[in-house]
């Protein structure tokens, strides 16, 4: 069916001003202006080349987390599997263009990993060129891999593990016919355990696996796509590397990126690495991160922040053991959590000690290997891998090599023999023992 010819801008600022921008119709005209149109091949002219940033970028929740994922009682979804080379579980909800989708409808789902929360909302959606879905009595779903968290959209849905039985009445988007499906999602990071969303100068949006005919745009105004806050591995690695003519563009001025397609097929054989990694202001991550992603044939789309991180060790020496986290990532600039040890027995811990030199956040430089407090390591800003060791003490002072450290007030050691309290007094009297810490050395 012919696509409609409607102003585009016009319709999104007049949806914009009336406030209905987040509860769409799917039936909707594309509002974003994301028209797989124009633009530019994406290089270096238009993304940072920054190999030593990517490479040092890790995800916040990985996939060792063992990402557990919650979902809102949204009452349309329905559980089923996907074939995307392999038979993932989904929960998903149907649209048709007659459908509409409203942030009332609280279309919601977390994703928690060991230390971060993602939640991500679907705010709206809209469907292009689908109008035969009514008349067919079809629809198009929306829904999510319950393996990873990706965002799964116009996938045919089965009810079986091994994806061999088929549901009726769902239809998969095809490159070889007209329609498009747009998510628009808001996207909030939190600390686990903490309800407010996390903000950080060092966190970056993954836009990744670039292909098959996918596109992206960030709504936020001060993180929107631009050469500037764009940062790639190397220029290579945006396009196909087969020597596919269709390739990964950017459309500057309506600030999004798109894969292109034909009706004949579209981008199959890609550069793994073709990611792009997006520099997020605070502003953005506090208030959300409003991304849209669009679809012409059935696709996920991971949600991923990441940063620069650092891994922070703690441990004992061997008169003590750790009793808390042993290690923990902490994102360039911010501080450490601390841990805690418990002393053998008869031993008290003294302080902590970093095989490195560390700056407080006042600004105060702790030399590697001298006395740190566990308030101390609280306050670290952490740029660069880092050991904590707890340094634990009896109160007995022995020998060592000749030489003996200590502070004693009844007894002294000479030689290793204990001397009664009058000697001593005697000695310190004669100046040869003090009572105040001291070295004393003889030779053999």
């Amino acid at each position: 069916m012919k696509k409609i010819n409607i102003n585009k801008g016009l319709l999104a600022s007049a949806i914009l001003a009336a406030g209905f921008l987040s509860s769409a119709s799917v039936s909707a005209a594309n509002i974003y202006n994301m028209d797989y149109e124009g633009g530019a091949p994406l290089d270096a002219s238009n993304v940072n080349i920054n190999p030593t940033l990517i490479n040092g970028l890790t995800p916040l929740i990985t996939d060792d987390d063992g990402k557990n994922l919650t979902f809102s009682n949204y009452g349309k979804w329905e559980d089923g599997y996907a074939d995307w080379g392999k038979c993932d579980p989904i929960r998903y909800f149907k649209v048709q263009t007659n459908d509409s989708i409203s942030a009332t409808d609280n279309i919601s789902y977390t994703i928690t990993g060991t230390k971060y929360v993602s939640n991500v909302k679907i705010k709206s959606a809209v469907l292009e060129d689908l109008q035969s879905l009514v008349e067919d009595n079809e629809s198009m779903t929306i829904g999510v891999n319950k393996n990873n968290g990706w965002l799964f959209v116009g996938f045919s849905i089965f009810s079986d593990a091994q994806c061999s039985n088929r549901i009726d009445g769902i239809k998969a988007l095809k490159v070889s016919e007209p329609g498009k499906i747009f998510v628009e999602t808001e996207i909030k990071l939190n600390k686990k355990g903490e309800t407010t969303p996390f903000a950080s100068n060092g966190l970056y949006f993954g836009i990744t696996d670039i292909d098959q005919a996918q596109s992206y745009k960030i709504l936020n105004t001060g993180s929107q796509l631009k050469p500037s806050n764009m940062y790639a591995v190397s220029a290579a690695s945006l396009q196909p590397s087969d020597g596919n003519p269709l390739k990964n563009m950017y459309v500057d001025g309506s600030n999004y990126i798109y894969s292109e397609f034909s009706q004949t097929g579209t981008i199959q054989e890609h550069n793994s690495n073709s990611n792009i990694f997006v520099k997020i202001d605070t502003d953005t991550q506090e208030q959300g991160l409003d991304m849209v992603y669009g679809y012409v044939r059935p696709a996920g789309s991971g949600l991923n922040y990441y940063a620069k991180q650092y891994v922070v060790n703690y441990k004992s020496d061997e008169n003590g053991t750790i009793t808390g986290i042993k290690n923990e990532n902490v994102i360039a600039g911010l501080n450490p959590t601390g841990s805690t040890e418990k002393p053998n027995e008869g031993y008290t811990l003294q302080y902590w000690i970093a095989d490195v030199d560390v700056t407080l956040k006042d600004g105060t430089v702790i030399k590697a290997g001298t006395k740190i407090t566990d308030d101390q390591i609280k306050n670290v800003a952490v740029n660069s891998d880092i050991t904590f060791t707890a340094i634990n003490d009896n109160g007995i002072i022995a020998p060592d090599t000749g030489y003996f450290t200590g502070e004693h007030d009844n007894a002294s050691l000479i030689f290793g023999i204990a001397l009664p309290v009058g000697v001593t007094l005697a000695l310190i009297t004669a100046g040869i023992i003090s009572r105040k810490k001291h070295s004393v050395g003889f030779n053999k």
